[in-house]
């Protein structure tokens, strides 16, 4: 709203089902401050939102004057300040201009509309000054780095983010770190964990120990002995809750992105993730996730396997209905 005022042109497109419990006079006060708002899926009847109800925008992006960019798994949330850990990331380089078209198509797709030609919105980056753009930030900046940024949503062919998962867990040949808020993978995921695993990778899986739904919790606790019997490595989080989304794998691939290991991210939700193809990185991500571990509780499947009969039925009940979490 800030910048709306002092004449900056501010488009802001927010997930509409999923924010429903919203007041509309929180992005009333937006508009009168001169930000664009649009709702990526717009809901006038009832049959409309039927229609709609699983396809949700789960994308997150921010990009400046086409030349900084900001995605990965933090959503614009209160809960970041008190009870909640995430992976982002910050970008300028070439790779902005794919977050650009993303947020240009839904956009546009949206009912939103543009003041300028298209091509305004995509500066030549060759000549920018990373050095001078980092405002002060001490946060790691990694120059010149091959990455990749790979859109996902309901109606395309394939659904290449699940795809990707399936290719690196089956590619692995020394390791393959994981981070994931919730673990709820398709049978193809599943079954490339596990033979991952068993083909003498180390599969680590890091979630945390408390889901921020109960049913969640269970769910997730329902794939654990499987993982543990084929090899994999499971490690419960204490502390906030952890909304990363990321991956590293062989001290070469780092994946940071919105994507959760689920049936609904994979299926029918709007996302994007990002690779990273560098060592650098790679070693970046892995001392991150080995950090962490060091506080986890890592599970084990001779004690796992024991947990209480009621326990195990509730996770196997709840785990029917996997699809719909």
């Amino acid at each position: 709203m800030k910048k709306a005022s002092q004449g900056v042109k501010v488009r802001f497109l927010n997930e509409n089902i999923a924010n429903l419990p919203i007041s509309p006079s929180y992005y009333n006060r937006m508009r009168k401050a001169g930000v664009e708002v649009k709702k990526f899926t717009d809901t006038p009847g009832i049959l409309t939102l039927i229609a709609k109800l699983n396809y949700r925008n789960h994308r997150k992006i921010v990009v400046i004057d086409g030349k900084i960019g900001y995605t990965g798994g933090m959503n614009i949330n209160d809960n970041y300040f008190r009870r909640w850990r995430d992976t982002h990331m910050r970008l300028t380089g070439d790779a902005v201009a794919s977050l650009q078209y993303i947020f240009l198509d839904s956009w546009l797709n949206s009912g939103g509309t543009l003041d300028r030609p298209l091509d305004d919105y995509f500066p030549m980056l060759g000549d920018y000054d990373h050095a001078s753009s980092q405002g002060g930030c001490d946060l790691p900046v990694l120059h010149d780095k091959l990455l990749q940024i790979v859109p996902d949503e309901p109606d395309i062919q394939w659904p290449v983010i699940q795809m990707g998962y399936e290719w690196v867990f089956l590619h692995a040949r020394k390791y393959i770190h994981v981070q994931t808020p919730y673990f709820i993978p398709p049978e193809p995921v599943l079954d490339a964990m596990k033979a991952s695993a068993m083909s003498g990778a180390e599969v680590c899986l890091m979630i945390s120990k408390k889901a921020d739904s109960f049913l969640v919790g269970l769910i997730n606790e329902s794939y654990y002995e499987e993982c543990l019997r084929a090899g994999e490595r499971v490690f419960l989080r204490p502390g906030e809750f952890s909304h990363a989304k990321t991956f590293v794998s062989d001290d070469y691939l780092t994946s940071v992105g919105t994507a959760n290991m689920d049936f609904r991210s994979f299926q029918l939700a709007y996302e994007v993730n990002s690779y990273i193809y560098d060592e650098q990185t790679a070693l970046m991500a892995k001392e991150v996730f080995l950090r962490e571990a060091e506080s986890c509780v890592e599970l084990r499947y001779e004690t796992w396997s024991k947990r209480p009969f009621l326990r195990k039925l509730a996770q196997h009940v709840c785990r029917l209905f996997a699809p719909l979490a």
